[in-house]
C-alpha cells in the first residue's frame, strides 16, 4: 500500500510579511525563493512522517541576502484534495526564539495576534486608550472630547474605530446645543459623585 502523495503550499501572511517588514527591516526579501525551499522541506519533513499531527511547527531559515537565521512558525491551514496549506503566521531571528517563551506561552500569544481586519471588539487597545482619555478628560463637548481622543491616534484604521468607541461612550457629553446631564463621576472609594 502507498502513502497518500499530498503537495504543501505555504500561504504567507500579512503578519509575516509585517516581521520582515517592520520588525527585522529586512529589505527586498525573496519570498518566492523562501517559499520554495520551505515547501520542498515540509514535502521531506511528511515523508519520513516528521511532520507534528497537532498543526503547529517551526523551522529555522537562513536568507542568504540578509545574512540571517530566521525562525519561521507554522500553522496548519486548509486541506484541498491532494494539496495542503501551511499558513506562515510569524518571522523572527532564531537568536530571539527561546524553548522557555514557548513553554510559557509568550510565542503562541505572540502568532495570535493579527494586524489586519481588527473588529473594535477585537481591538481593545484602542478602546482601553479611548476609555482612559475620555475618563481623564474634563470636556463636556462630545466634538472638543473627540477631538483629543484623535488627535492620541497615529493610524487611519486606529483613528476610525477610536472614534467609534468614543461615539459609544458619548451620553457623558453634550452635542452642539444639545443639553444633557452633566458628566457625574464617582470616587470608586467613598462611592461619592462629583461634577
Amino acid at each position: 500500500m502507498s502513502k497518500e502523495i499530498l503537495i504543501h503550499k505555504i500561504n504567507i501572511t500579512d503578519e509575516a510579511k509585517c516581521d520582515v517588514g517592520e520588525s527585522l527591516d529586512i529589505q527586498g526579501f525573496d519570498w518566492s525563493e523562501m517559499k520554495t525551499e520551505v515547501e520542498e522541506y515540509i514535502t521531506h519533513q511528511t515523508k519520513e512522517n516528521r511532520t507534528p499531527w497537532w498543526g503547529y511547527f517551526r523551522c529555522k531559515y537562513y536568507d542568504e541576502d540578509s545574512d540571517k537565521m530566521l525562525m519561521l512558525f507554522f500553522y496548519r491551514g486548509d486541506r484541498l484534495s491532494i494539496m495542503q496549506f501551511w499558513n506562515l503566521v510569524g518571522i523572527c531571528l532564531a537568536e530571539d526564539w527561546t524553548q522557555d517563551a514557548e513553554d510559557n506561552g509568550e510565542i503562541r500569544n505572540w502568532l495570535k495576534c493579527r494586524i489586519t481586519d481588527l473588529s473594535e471588539e477585537e481591538d481593545w487597545v484602542i478602546a482601553y486608550r479611548v476609555n482612559r482619555i475620555i475618563k481623564e478628560t474634563n470636556k463636556t463637548k462630545y466634538e472638543e472630547v473627540l477631538k483629543e481622543v484623535l488627535n492620541e491616534f497615529d493610524c487611519e484604521r486606529d483613528k476610525e474605530v477610536a472614534e467609534q468607541v468614543a461615539f459609544l461612550q458619548s451620553y457623558y457629553f453634550e452635542f452642539s446645543g444639545i443639553p444633557v446631564k452633566a458628566k457625574v463621576r464617582i470616587n470608586r472609594k467613598s462611592g461619592k459623585s462629583f461634577r
